[in-house]
């Protein structure tokens, strides 16, 4: 894969914005570790829609370096790159983004709820789960997140959420 990244970074200043997004989808699929040192470089002035397509291929790509550009990436997203990042730690199972993900859940914008929410199923780290039934469970929690809420829990398969699912799925009952 040297070789394709080679000619990738030498092709790069011609390549017309299409065939960018085409080389970021291809480097994604290599799944080489040192592709996501290239999309780093490739990710600098980047447009909107090629740093998502970027976020995306770090997450196919995995491994030390595009965790870290992923989480580095985190904060400064706007909202669909945001959305993919999100997704990219979700699918790499990065247990070092669950906070990060709790802390845009409890105070972030509502509209990222669902993703980062399927996010940390994704990731399986049961030591979200009382900041999870937290939400769950408080009185302000709008239906919709409650509803997201309840089958994510359901989905982790840690029968100490048993109890608390019950109670919830009684209360919509009633």
């Amino acid at each position: 894969t040297g070789k394709v990244l080679d000619l990738v970074r030498a092709a790069w200043p011609e390549l017309s914005p299409k065939a960018r997004l085409d080389a970021v989808r291809t480097l994604g699929q290599l799944k080489d570790a040192d592709a996501a040192a290239l999309l780093a470089e490739f990710n600098q002035d980047a447009n909107a829609e090629l740093q998502e397509q970027g976020a995306g291929a770090l997450g196919q790509i995995g491994g030390v370096e595009a965790l870290a550009m992923l989480r580095k990436m985190y904060p400064e997203s706007g909202d669909k790159l945001k959305v993919q990042v999100i997704r990219s730690l979700g699918s790499l199972k990065d247990t070092g983004s669950v906070a990060m993900l709790l802390d845009t859940l409890n105070n972030g914008d509502p509209k990222y709820r669902g993703v980062v929410i399927e996010a940390l199923v994704q990731i399986g780290d049961t030591g979200a789960l009382p900041d999870l039934i937290d939400l769950l469970t408080a009185d302000n929690a709008d239906p919709e997140m409650r509803a997201a809420l309840i089958g994510a829990l359901g989905r982790f398969g840690d029968p100490s959420v048993n109890p608390y699912l019950l109670e919830m799925l009684e209360s919509e009952v009633d």
